[in-house]
């Protein structure tokens, strides 16, 4: 049985982790961490949760959690994460993993040393649709790739208090949702990125609200990708693969358990893929503990890791905002 410490009583812990640790043999949530005690109590209560701390130095030095799930600020995902390594945990951490990519080696290396995992919680990576989605291009359904286009948005309003619009949180679109577009594109094409071309749109903050970008991959495959936080938008999420003999057309790929379809068009004739209504990241905590079991390397952890958070980098100074992504981990 892995037990399971949240580190900070987040939004997303119950449909990230609780829910799926309540019907996934082998898994179970003991405690959760938050900086103000009343809110901590609160939440472990309200979501059942045995113990409650106000301290994340408290929740790493209890001796009955195996393995840390951080859903913190992208600003703290490297202190915590590899102060959580280094008290013997493992560590499921929320994309992006970190602010650049000299925190995430950082971190790579303390999971190395320690010998415990870090795992970038790329849900989407871990869903039967996305499986058959990188089958039908390994296999050569649709040909060989000529293009590929990707996008995310989620509408939200700046209140003064959400994390994606503080540059100091390590918040934007790049790296609150365009991170997801850069996984799927670099997850189907499997090849480094040769070139690449951004823009962005600022919000009042400072942060990148919405932003595009081509990546180039060898012999000249496109994709481009994008995203937006723009507040008088609307939720999307979809990725279209070209082939020399068909296309590819996933829609929401992000949660393809909340109404995805994925179909593949060859010669004029659609086949339609089954799609899963077990949740994203059921099939993430799963392939977690097999993983745990086994010792076998998941696609989101290691060398992977890093590529990913190489991409991020390189789409902000692509666009110009390097500075957002300046190093707060000091060791």
């Amino acid at each position: 049985m892995y037990r399971i410490g949240l580190l900070g009583a987040s939004w997303i812990a119950p449909q990230a982790i609780l829910d799926p640790a309540s019907i996934q043999p082998g898994f179970t949530v003991t405690a959760v961490a938050a900086r103000h005690a009343e809110r901590v109590k609160a939440y472990a209560a309200l979501h059942a949760i045995p113990k409650a701390y106000d301290s994340y130095d408290a929740l790493l030095a209890d001796p009955d959690i195996d393995i840390i799930y951080i859903s913190l600020p992208p600003s703290h995902h490297a202190v915590w994460s590899i102060r959580a390594l280094q008290a013997g945990k493992h560590v499921i951490c929320e994309k992006p993993t970190a602010m650049n990519l000299t925190e995430a080696t950082a971190m790579v290396d303390a999971a190395k040393a320690t010998g415990k995992r870090l795992i970038e919680a790329f849900h989407s990576r871990y869903h039967p649709a996305f499986e058959t989605c990188l089958s039908w291009v390994s296999t050569g359904r649709v040909g060989q790739i000529t293009s590929l286009s990707a996008s995310f948005g989620v509408p939200l309003e700046d209140d003064g208090r959400k994390n994606q619009y503080r540059p100091e949180l390590g918040g934007g679109s790049i790296t609150d949702m365009g991170c997801y577009p850069l996984h799927w594109v670099t997850s189907i094409m499997g090849a480094p990125v040769t070139d690449v071309t951004a823009d962005a749109v600022l919000a009042a903050s400072g942060v990148d609200e919405s932003f595009q970008a081509t990546l180039t991959f060898p012999n000249n495959v496109c994709a481009e990708i994008s995203s937006s936080m723009h507040p008088s938008g609307s939720f999307a999420a979809w990725m279209d693969i070209t082939g020399t003999k068909g296309q590819i057309r996933f829609q929401n790929p992000l949660v393809p358990h909340q109404g995805g379809a994925l179909t593949c068009v060859v010669d004029d004739v659609t086949h339609e893929a089954s799609v899963s209504t077990i949740s994203t990241y059921a099939y993430q905590l799963q392939a977690i503990g097999a993983a745990l079991h086994s010792g076998c390397t998941l696609p989101t952890e290691g060398a992977a890791l890093l590529t990913q958070q190489s991409m991020i980098d390189r789409l902000y100074a692509a666009a110009g905002l390097g500075h957002l992504r300046a190093t707060t981990y000091t060791g």
